[in-house]
């Protein structure tokens, strides 16, 4: 399993914490020490740009691969979250099922649509009426409306 000790953040943030130190002499245990503690100080989440006022962090845990780091910062929540949100609007006070909303995203998954529905109800632009429709499957789907 790969950390963050031997990710790429690391090994550029040691570099950087050896480049600025005066102390050359160290055991490379004290010095990959020393720059574990340098580089925790500087973490921080990264944000993402959101449409909605309130800020987004990344989708990835500190001890996810650099891959999911990767994915992460190549994809915008707040995006699609907008695209989802412009679609429940759509329909106005009748509301809709997550399968009408999928409907509209001949290109994406549903696992990447359908987790929007929480953020925004988190941010208060949509909620769940208490209804339900059967979905394709035949089953219950909550109906959602947008309130602002």
């Amino acid at each position: 399993m790969r950390t963050w000790a031997n990710t790429p953040a690391m090994r550029d943030a040691y570099r950087e914490w050896y480049e600025s130190t005066g102390i050359k002499d160290q055991t490379l245990a004290n010095c990959w020490q020393a720059a574990w503690n340098a580089a925790l100080k500087k973490r921080v989440a990264s944000k993402q740009q959101d449409l909605f006022g309130v800020s987004s962090l990344a989708f990835a845990r500190s001890t996810d691969p650099d891959t999911s780091h990767d994915a992460a910062k190549s994809f915008d929540p707040t995006e699609l979250e907008l695209q989802v949100l412009n679609i429940i609007k759509a329909y106005g006070q009748e509301g809709c099922i997550a399968d009408q909303i999928i409907q509209h995203f001949p290109n994406e998954r549903s696992q990447s649509v359908m987790p929007r529905f929480a953020p925004l109800m988190r941010k208060g632009w949509i909620e769940d009426t208490g209804l339900r429709r059967s979905g394709r499957s035949g089953r219950q789907q909550r109906v959602l409306r947008a309130i602002r």
